[in-house]
């Protein structure tokens, strides 16, 4: 742990930013690596650094294949193209395991790996919400929980799900893997009572702030800072390229999400089954209706086709864990640097 006294003549001032009083006087701070936070700091001791890092990167890869399956249907879906495992048409996470199974002589195999990258993943996200990793000094206690905990804790009971359903369908037939992809009657068995109804407001609810977060994040590219292209020293034309293709991910991401908002606020006012599909796939396909909703479809299937590349190139660009934007650390006011060593820090303190 170095400390670092504020100099106008040092090279340091532009890349750390001064902690300021209320006396509005410039105070000396200390740099730390993110492995010197404790663990409810979002801190990783360094011996399990390099662990963790693979978790992460082998978890963001398996969640770019499902996102690109879920793509790649959506646009089969448009050209009536044929898909294996009975996935045409089932444009959702269900709809890609069962292309995935589906693959003649390694289906079952690559469930297998799926399965253990989905585990992967969700180890990371629980690992996100329990330590709060990346809460920053200048959010809100609200909106760092949100952010750092709530977010993280929501996605890892979804892919969690997703994980449970793999498993099933590795000692499943084909034909029980088709039945088990479908929601059958589902939302409309739901609209049938009041508690029911209740219910599918709820998820109308949680879609529309699902994609108001992710509109958020390809607006603002909040998503930037956690990644090593957003360092100075960046190459800009890489830069460019990483964050444009995770604006349109996000975004296709929100579309995606929107459109199951959407379809269940529609179920209020019609009967909509699922039937053989999932529940994601009967959102999508009700677009096909009409031109403007296939062309939707072509904007979203690519959207998330790029989404899903972009997440699997977060396996080399981004930071494990997870740094504060300001990298200023919400529990106790100092700074963290991602990845540099104890030489590299003082090297930049000191030369």
């Amino acid at each position: 742990m170095f400390k670092h006294k504020e100099d106008s003549s040092s090279s340091t001032n532009e890349q750390l930013p001064t902690v300021i009083t209320a006396s509005s006087e410039p105070q000396s701070k200390t740099i730390r690596r993110a492995s010197e936070l404790h663990f409810f700091q979002g801190g990783v001791p360094k011996r399990y650094e390099d662990t963790l890092k693979w978790i992460g990167r082998l978890g963001f890869i398996a969640k770019g294949v499902v996102y690109g399956c879920i793509g790649v249907l959506t646009l089969t879906n448009l050209t009536g193209a044929w898909t294996p495992n009975g996935s045409a048409g089932n444009e959702s996470p269900q709809g890609a395991f069962l292309l995935l199974g589906g693959i003649p002589s390694v289906g079952r195999p690559i469930l297998i790996v799926m399965a253990v990258g989905l585990c992967l993943y969700i180890i990371w996200r629980f690992w996100e919400a329990i330590t709060g990793q990346g809460s920053d000094a200048s959010f809100s206690k609200k909106k760092n929980f949100f952010r750092y905990r709530l977010s993280p804790f929501v996605s890892g009971i979804v892919y969690t799900a997703y994980a449970y359903y793999v498993i099933h369908m590795i000692f499943q037939t084909e034909e029980e893997q088709q039945a088990s992809a479908s929601s059958k009657t589902f939302p409309a068995s739901w609209t049938e009572s009041s508690i029911g109804k209740a219910g599918i407001v709820l998820l109308g609810i949680a879609f529309l702030i699902a994609f108001f977060t992710q509109m958020i994040n390809a607006v603002k590219g909040t998503f930037i800072k956690d990644l090593k292209t957003s360092e100075p020293s960046a190459r800009k034309w890489e830069a460019f390229i990483i964050h444009t293709m995770g604006r349109i991910g996000f975004f296709g991401r929100a579309a995606l999400f929107g459109t199951m908002s959407g379809f269940f606020w529609d179920s209020l006012a019609k009967r909509n089954e699922s039937g053989s599909k999932n529940m994601v796939a009967a959102a999508v396909s009700k677009l096909a209706n009409s031109k403007g909703g296939r062309f939707f479809m072509v904007v979203l299937g690519v959207s998330l086709v790029i989404y899903a590349s972009f997440a699997v190139l977060n396996a080399y660009y981004k930071y494990f864990p997870t740094p504060p934007p300001t990298r200023q650390e919400f529990y106790t006011n100092e700074f963290v640097h991602p990845e540099l060593s104890d030489s590299d820090i003082e090297n930049q303190l000191y030369n």
